[in-house]
């Protein structure tokens, strides 16, 4: 009884770890942008547990600052859901960078390219499956067909690029880098992070 009150009081800790880290980087991304006009288009930080067989952990900040709509994500537990369909390409994704399929443990950071800006902003499930497509997940093999990505690599300059036919409820584009999670160890490296992040540009 006992080491399972251990093993339940660890997990809990490690969530709400990666919760405070989550909460780090959303305050200095505040803190940079205090004097500028900034518009929060998403905030979602939480492990949700749905049923016996369906859990996750993604947190998500989306805010536009002048005129990009940037973008912070944790992925750190994929719903089991999620892995049944359409998800061969994150697969792949993670065979490549030797990731857990379902504990990724990497952060992604950028800016999304948005056609429909009004009905992006209104959607709240659409913009979670723009983040969930970051990654590859959620996207159907003739959707697939109809993106280009480029190859999966740590801490590069990514690119993902819709078909202009394709439905809003796909990502149209993004520019973006993927870390891994356990790099961020420290105030200087979510700072690193955070002035990345305000590097990138279309």
């Amino acid at each position: 009884m006992e080491n399972t009150i251990k093993a339940l009081k660890d997990v809990d800790e490690f969530h709400k770890n990666c919760l405070l880290l989550f909460d780090d980087l959303v305050s200095l991304i505040d803190e940079k942008t205090l004097a500028d006009e900034v518009k929060n288009i998403l905030l979602h930080k939480g492990y949700s547990v749905w049923n016996s067989q369906e859990s996750e952990h993604i947190d998500v900040y989306i805010f536009e600052h002048n005129q990009q709509i940037r973008f912070v994500c944790m992925f750190v537990k994929v719903c089991e859901k999620d892995l049944k369909n359409n998800c061969n390409a994150y697969k792949q994704l993670c065979r490549k960078l030797k990731l857990n399929i379902k504990y990724p443990f990497i952060l992604a950071y950028g800016i999304f390219k948005v056609r429909d800006k009004d009905k992006f902003e209104k959607d709240r499930y659409l913009k979670f499956n723009w983040v969930k497509n970051l990654v590859l997940i959620n996207i159907p093999e003739d959707i697939l067909d109809q993106l280009y990505h480029s190859e999966y690599k740590f801490n590069e300059l990514l690119k993902l690029e819709a078909n202009s036919k394709i439905s809003s409820w796909y990502c149209n584009g993004a520019i973006f880098k993927i870390k891994p999670l356990f790099d961020i160890k420290n105030s200087s490296d979510i700072e690193n992070l955070v002035n990345d992040l305000f590097k990138i540009s279309l």
